[in-house]
């Protein structure tokens, strides 16, 4: 009996004792909103460029990707009906419709001909390719073969309706239904025609085909059977039918050799022994099907009432609450030591059976948040709405036994149970939220706050997850930062060690010893090793690098090192330098995962759970890894014309709309695509939308490019269209030329006769020259007097005669440029003497009380007089700006950076001495702050920032000033090491952040003595 115990014991340990429910494919549904609303859909087929192609009653359909393209019998076809399309070897398809065989190849429809007419199959169903790609069909009077451009009879078929034919490449075979039964052909021989004795009936046999392991497959309306190469006989395999077959059924052969059989009930697929039904339970949207198709990319495509698209390639199944979950919105999924599976809601535990989900008593309304497994086998629950409740080995019910049964000495035991983690010797350690970590010895049932506020000297202090190691250590996510319990107790972790903010939504460990934080606000995550009481952070993964959004909610690393990462738009697999994002669009729940939602299967699955269900990722059902995505231009129209053909285009048509594609079907809306214009633009730009429009272009050559991604991938290679936009009639050589000699001969009649009248207007206009030139140096004079008035006028403040903001638009080009120039053949890195441009933004404090204590004309007065204050601390060449309000910018020219702090002090101290007394005999005083910083920023990278982004940082620096308690100044300087690409984004408003990674100097007069002067 022990031996028996234990080898149950191991098979549940493996997982082999529970059949689960597979949960359900999500499909994609093509229909109006898409722009397909084709009825009576026969058959589905993809080409070697990768389109997609169906057949209809109402004509051929063609889909790239982006949008449905259609033709009937007035673009080629022989006849609208299609009954069936396929693949043709060299490019294009074979298109069997109601008139005959044709076929479609770069655009043009060709019939099929035979004796000089066009070939008609039978039926969609009576044609097939052999190994080699050969068109097999049979016709009216016999069996026929492609035979170079047309059909040619092979031989005679048996007498009777044929119905179906199918081609073996092991036996070189062609099998027909004839007359309701099979018969073979090999090579050169006779028809040979099955029996009973092989194991078929007499009739009712409706089509069948071939598997890419040779097996032949007969369907009837209730029959189902096969034949093995090299054997005779046929085996029933009838029981798998789900329904009849669907009437004039279209079977398909897959790229792996798989064959789908359409039903009423579903699709059946079948390869050898192995078969699956694809019906409604397994999440089809429609009842009967009518074709199928596995393309390149390894989706598969359903034909029934419309078209069906199974999302996440096969590899992903989903649950929701349709499937018995208590709720869609899954915190936790866990498989505990005996192979079951739970998953935690909002509305309590479930577990998965054969027949799907069902709720754990005991847990209705839990928040379930937590699931671990400890030393006894008893599950423990935790939950962001209640205390710990425990579901033993043999338990039919969760309970809060194990709650009850603590010893807190004087303190309540944790009412709260976010996260649980299991440690060494029979200690469990509980996180509360709202009071800390606790510390639980599971056989004395004491219970004691182990890491709370107190200890980690923070009030607001929030334990969120836990998580246990393969070294006794426990990892957790708090607001405060990381939290790592080991030999030598608690150590916490935050900024000042490296990481980029302190809360933490979760961790993941991987199985080198390090660990992942998942950070709490949206900076991505970074992987840290643990040694010796420190942290170091080895790697960081954000919406700059690798990852397609900031926000990481959960994380879980498998056993070949790949990242999971739930976040906000699906899951990010990271592996090695490649990212690919699996999301609803992929087959996913949802977009929206939830916090520490992830768990790594023992064989390797992968389960994530989302606000709208719970997602299967199975790993043996892994795809292959995408190509480099491949674009078609689709369309080229040049003013209201279509020219798909390359070349010249004439002026009045040189507005150019390019539509594209890349055939790619895994997640079409996630493909990201970038263009560019060769002759007119030098750099990629990416584009939302599947066009690019360039109106009215000048003459020239020019080269459209466009290529394809998905995001984390590297852009494939970029179709191009060439062509040239020829000039206009009127700049052509030849009018160019008769322009010349036109002028020539025109300048030649005008001298002729201008050299005779000027004789005669010599003596008149000598004496109107001079009474002319008087007159009109008055009106130049009195002109030039009333330019410079308006022009003062509008370069200046009205209120104090300061210049304003236009005047700075106008003058401050000049003196960048100036600047640029002197810092051309400078030393990088070193500040050029008596040539920087200093920015000081001067902001009066509180001027809003003298506003509201003293009326509006009181503030006028103290504005003159800042206005005053400002001239006498500035030079003559230096301007002085009102930049608005009570704000004031100064512009020192032909300064050092060096001398920034001495004027910023001269302007404050200045201020700080002023006053106005009032007719009251009140008297008004007033400080100010100032901000500063110095053109160039960077002596490193002088080209950096334009002087706009300067006064943006000047000002962030008057916001420092105005924080540290105002009548101060404070300015920044740029240090080595600060870049343009990983510092840029985040200049002016992360000044402190930056100055504490050491990249940016922030000097405040509260600091201390002023630097020594230059």
């Amino acid at each position: 009996m022990s031996l028996f115990r234990t080898v149950v014991a191991c098979l549940l340990a493996l997982g082999f004792a529970r059949a689960e429910a597979p949960g359900r494919y999500l499909f994609k549904t093509y229909g109006p909103e898409q722009g397909f609303v084709e009825p009576g859909l026969t058959s589905i087929a993809q080409d070697s460029e990768g389109f997609i192609w169906i057949g209809a009653d109402s004509g051929l359909v063609r889909y790239d990707g982006v949008a449905f393209r259609k033709w009937t019998a007035e673009d080629g076809l022989a006849s609208t009906a299609v009954n069936r399309v396929l693949r043709r070897r060299g490019g294009g398809i074979w298109v069997i419709t109601e008139g005959g065989l044709m076929k479609f190849h770069k655009g043009v429809f060709t019939p099929v001909l035979h004796q000089g007419r066009t070939f008609r199959p039978i039926r969609g169903s009576a044609v097939d390719l052999d190994g080699d790609g050969v068109l097999w069909a049979l016709g009216v009077d016999g069996l026929y073969r492609q035979g170079g451009e047309g059909m040619e009879r092979v031989a005679e078929v048996p007498s009777g309706q044929g119905h179906a034919l199918a081609c073996r490449t092991a036996t070189a075979s062609i099998f027909a239904v004839v007359g309701g039964q099979v018969w073979e052909r090999r090579k050169e021989a006779p028809w040979v025609r099955y029996t009973t004795q092989d194991g078929l009936p007499v009739d009712g046999i409706e089509t069948l085909a071939v598997d890419g392991e040779g097996r032949l497959w007969v369907v009837g309306r209730r029959l189902l059977r096969y034949q093995d190469p090299g054997e005779a006989a046929f085996r029933d395999a009838s029981s798998w039918l789900p329904a009849p077959p669907f009437a004039s059924c279209i079977i398909s052969r897959e790229p792996d050799g798989t064959v789908g059989i359409p039903t009423n009930a579903g699709l059946l697929r079948l390869r050898g022994d192995d078969h699956e039904v694809i019906d409604q339970a397994a999440g089809l949207p429609c009842r009967w099907t009518a074709s199928s198709l596995r393309d390149r990319e390894g989706n598969l495509w359903v034909v029934g009432p419309t078209v069906y698209r199974q999302l996440g390639r096969g590899q992903v199944r989903t649950f929701t609450a349709e499937d018995g979950l208590p709720s869609d919105l899954v915190w936790q999924v866990f498989r505990d030591r005996s192979g079951r599976l739970f998953a935690g809601t909002s509305e309590g535990l479930a577990l998965l059976g054969e027949r799907g989900w069902s709720r754990v008593p005991g847990t209705d309304g839990l928040n379930v948040t937590s699931l671990v497994q400890d030393d006894s086998g008893a599950l423990l629950i935790g939950s962001t709405n209640a205390p710990l409740r425990t579901l033993e080995p043999r338990g039919a019910a969760a309970t809060e036994n194990f709650h009850r049964s603590l010893r807190a000495g004087g303190l309540a035991p944790p009412q709260r149970s976010q996260s649980v983690a299991c440690g060494r010797d029979g200690i469990l350690w509980l996180a509360d939220p709202s009071r800390g970590v606790f510390r639980i010895d599971s056989r004395t049932r004491e219970s004691r706050l182990d890491y709370g506020p107190a200890q980690a000297g923070i009030p607001t202090f929030v334990a969120w997850h836990l998580v246990a190691d393969g070294e006794g250590r426990i990892w957790g996510a708090t607001s405060a930062g990381l939290i790592l319990h080991d030999e030598g107790g608690w150590h916490r972790f935050g900024q000042a060690q490296g990481l980029k903010v302190d809360p933490l939504n979760g961790i993941a460990l991987a199985q080198d010893g390090t660990a992942w934080v998942l950070y709490r606000e949206p900076r991505g995550a970074a992987r840290v090793a643990y040694a010796g009481g420190a942290i170091q952070v080895l790697e960081s993964l954000d919406a700059g690098g690798r990852l397609a959004s900031n926000v990481v909610y959960a994380g879980g690393v498998d056993a070949r090192g790949r990242l999971w990462l739930g976040s906000d738009r699906g899951v990010e697999i990271v592996s090695g330098p490649s990212t690919f994002l699996l999301g609803r669009g992929s087959g996913l729940a949802g977009d929206d995962c939830s916090q520490n939602a992830i768990l790594v299967d023992r064989n390797q699955d992968v389960w994530v759970g989302t606000s709208t269900g719970l997602s299967h990722v199975l790993d043996g059902r892994r795809p292959r890894d995408l190509p480099p995505l491949v674009t078609t231009i689709t369309q080229v129209t040049r003013g209201r014309h279509r020219a798909d053909v390359q070349g010249p285009v004439s002026h009045a048509d040189a507005t150019l709309e390019f539509r594209f594609a890349s055939q790619t079907y895994v997640n079409e809306k996630a493909v990201v695509y970038q263009v560019r214009l060769g002759g007119l633009e030098d750099d990629w730009r990416s584009t939302d939308v599947p066009q690019a429009r360039y109106a009215a272009l000048p003459g020239g050559r020019y080269t459209f490019e466009v290529r394809a991604a998905y995001p984390g991938m590297a852009f494939g290679p970029a179709a191009t269209f060439a062509f040239e936009v020829l000039p206009p009639w009127w700049r052509t050589w030849w009018f160019t030329t008769l322009e010349v000699l036109t002028a020539l001969g025109a300048v030649t009649q005008v001298m002729n006769w201008r050299l005779r009248t000027l004789a005669r207007q010599k003596e008149r206009l000598a004496g109107l020259v001079d009474k002319a030139t008087g007159d009109l140096l008055k009106a130049n004079h009195a002109l030039e007097k009333a330019n410079l008035a308006l022009k003062a006028q509008s370069l200046s403040d009205p209120l104090t005669g300061l210049h304003n903001r236009r005047f700075l638009s106008v003058v401050v080009d000049d003196d960048t440029a100036k600047v640029q120039r002197s810092y051309r053949d400078w030393t990088p890195g070193q500040a050029l003497p008596n040539n920087d441009l200093l920015f000081l933004m001067v902001d009066l404090d509180h001027f809003k009380v003298v506003n509201d204590n003293f009326g509006h004309h009181v503030g006028d007065q103290v504005l003159e007089i800042v206005a005053q204050v400002l001239r006498k601390a500035a030079r003559e060449t230096d301007g002085v700006i009102r930049w608005g309000g009570e704000e004031f910018l100064v512009m020192a020219r032909n300064s050092t950076r060096a001398e920034a702090p001495f004027l910023a002090e001269r302007i404050r101290s200045l201020m700080a001495e002023q006053s106005l007394t009032l007719e009251s005999g009140e008297v008004v005083r007033w400080t100010c702050s100032v901000g500063y910083a110095a053109y160039p920023f960077s002596l490193r990278d002088t080209t950096w920032m334009g002087w706009e982004k300067v006064v943006e940082i000047a000002d962030a620096c008057l916001y420092l000033a105005k924080r540290a308690g105002r009548n101060a100044w404070a300015g920044a300087e740029a240090l080595e090491g600060l870049d343009r690409a990983a510092h840029g984004p985040r200049l002016p408003w992360e000044l402190s952040e930056l100055q504490r990674e050491g990249v940016v100097d922030v000097v405040t007069s509260l600091s201390g003595a002023l630097p020594p002067r230059p």
